[in-house]
């Protein structure tokens, strides 16, 4: 006999329902391109749905920001968890960070539209700054741990590296948008790696 679910489960359910719509429709159509018509359309819904959940397109698009950095820290965890020795699982990460650029080329333009929309207004930018320190956050963690399961020793501060390695995977993916061609992926590894090698050094042992 199937389970019926209670009322905050539905609305839980709902809730996820427009977020991954939202997602759908923001890279289709843009952040301003986007309406609250066609999201609640593409999930099913009507636009009513999403005020009762939402404040309004702002609100709805960090919720869809929220989930993919979730979905990316768990993804580079995962990856990361794959490399032999430090620099491996580097590789890894960024091999995976690539192929899920290649599935959603449209995501970084996507946030840099969103960004630029958001530093124009106090509340919503420190909405996004508050996104971008839970991010480098995670990711600063991540570099820290596998620094200490492969025995290494980071020379400069976690979040100073990723925050340069962020950048770079930023801008090389705006640079796809015009040059899908280039070996941006190879060339953004090799920088990241020279990076590492600059600032990390084998941990002595006793």
């Amino acid at each position: 006999m199937a389970t019926r679910m209670t009322r905050a489960e539905r609305s839980e359910q709902t809730r996820a329902e427009l977020v991954a719509a939202a997602r759908t429709v923001f890279l289709r159509r843009g952040f301003h391109g986007a309406s609250l018509d066609e999201i609640s359309a593409e999930a099913g819904y009507t636009t009513g749905a999403v005020y009762s959940r939402f404040g309004g397109k702002d609100d709805l698009f960090l919720a869809v920001m929220d989930e993919h950095l979730e979905r990316r820290t768990a993804l580079y965890a995962e990856a990361a968890q794959t490399g032999e020795d430090f620099e491996s699982a580097h590789r890894a990460v960024m091999r995976a960070a690539a192929e899920a650029g290649r599935e959603e080329p449209g995501w970084t333009p996507l946030l840099m539209e969103f960004w630029t929309h958001a530093a124009r207004r106090d509340e919503l930018r420190e909405a996004v700054a508050e996104r971008n320190r839970r991010n480098l956050d995670a990711s600063a963690g991540l570099q820290e741990t596998i620094a200490e399961r492969h025995g290494m020793t980071l020379l400069r501060p976690p979040h100073e590296m990723q925050r340069a390695a962020t950048a770079m995977a930023r801008g090389l993916s705006l640079e796809r948008q015009i040059a899908p061609d280039a070996e941006l992926e190879a060339l953004f590894e090799d920088c990241v790696i020279a990076l590492l090698r600059a600032f990390t050094e084998r941990r002595s042992t006793p």
